[in-house]
């Protein structure tokens, strides 16, 4: 972590782990993409799913950051449950079962941010009563 200050990161594993593997399945899906199978509504997924696995990878160990990861999180759920209404819909059970298969990557991701957010509050929280002691 660079110019803040260095604290236990609780999530740490939680965001490393699932970072690194949304780059791996991000990129496996741009190859995909490659290889015939275009769509532009999917491209943009996959450039959020990038951007999410490498600020995880980046930040694990900075609770500072745990509320952003949240936010990305929540987002990629939001996604998730979007295209889990377009499967049952339009596409079909196989489309709805890798679906499902992969959800534990965003709840995974989200309770390494959690971590970390607590972490980072109860931090400050102690910071503020000891500020508040010296006075």
């Amino acid at each position: 972590m660079q110019g803040g200050i260095t604290m236990d990161a609780p999530g740490k594993m939680f965001l490393q782990v699932t970072g690194i593997l949304y780059i791996v399945f991000s990129g496996w899906a741009v190859l995909s993409l490659l290889l015939g199978n275009f769509a532009l509504g999917a491209l943009a997924v996959i450039v959020f799913r990038i951007f999410m696995g490498i600020g995880g990878v980046k930040h694990c160990d900075s609770p500072e950051e745990a509320r952003k990861l949240r936010g990305y999180a929540i987002a990629d759920l939001v996604l998730y449950g979007i295209a889990l209404l377009l499967g049952i819909f339009v596409l079909g059970l196989p489309f709805v079962f890798n679906l499902l298969i992969s959800l534990p990557l965003p709840i995974l991701y989200l309770i390494g941010a959690k971590k970390n957010m607590a972490a980072y509050e109860d931090m400050t929280f102690r910071w503020s009563q000891e500020e508040n002691s010296d006075m």
